[in-house]
């Protein structure tokens, strides 16, 4: 699920808890974007980092209170981030290799589309989060969203009227560790 693996993760995990089906799991989240980015692709290498995280959730620890969840998934984007030649419906062959040597295919982002996706979305989806728990903004303590970027973190921020001490940016020392962006951010 690339930068979504962990919020879809506890979803299946809240899923499997409230089912009965388990009380206690292990949540992993491991990304390896250096296997997919061209070595002198300069805009994506600065960006990505590799990680992984483990998150141990449990139906016996902390409270509850605002479990409901939306999502924002539009499949119209998917050409806006990819990484082609890296399925079983369209492997890297010999010519694919021949010419990109990326045995794991090619990361492309459309960074713009991106950008302009998220702070689009990602306002509503905190709307109707909020509304969907009954609680307002000033009812959160700490604001912790997925880690793309400085830029597109301010822009959403402030879009959003979140004042900065409620809302963590750790970017700069970690860099966009697709879906381990969150438990290392509340790590």
């Amino acid at each position: 699920h690339g930068c979504t693996g962990y919020i879809n993760g506890l979803a299946v995990t809240k899923g499997l808890i409230d089912g009965g089906m388990c009380e206690h799991i292990l949540l992993l989240t491991g990304d390896t974007p250096s296997f997919v980015i061209a070595k002198d692709n300069s805009e994506l290498n600065s960006i990505f980092s590799d990680s992984a995280t483990a998150t141990y959730i449990s139906k016996n620890v902390g409270e509850n209170l605002y479990e409901k969840f939306v999502f924002g998934t539009d499949g119209a984007g998917v050409n806006s981030l990819i990484v082609r030649r890296s399925s079983s419906r369209l492997p890297a062959d010999t010519d694919y290799l021949k010419e990109k040597g990326r045995l794991n295919g090619t990361m492309e982002m459309n960074s713009t589309e991106i950008f302009l996706f998220a702070i689009k979305t990602v306002p509503q989806l905190i709307k109707d989060t909020l509304e969907k728990n009954n609680i307002k903004a000033e009812d959160i303590d700490y604001f912790v969203f997925h880690q793309a970027n400085t830029f597109l973190l301010d822009v959403l921020r402030r879009k959003l009227k979140l004042p900065a001490e409620k809302f963590y940016n750790d970017i700069s020392k970690t860099g966009n560790t697709v879906a381990s962006t969150i438990p290392i951010a509340l790590n």
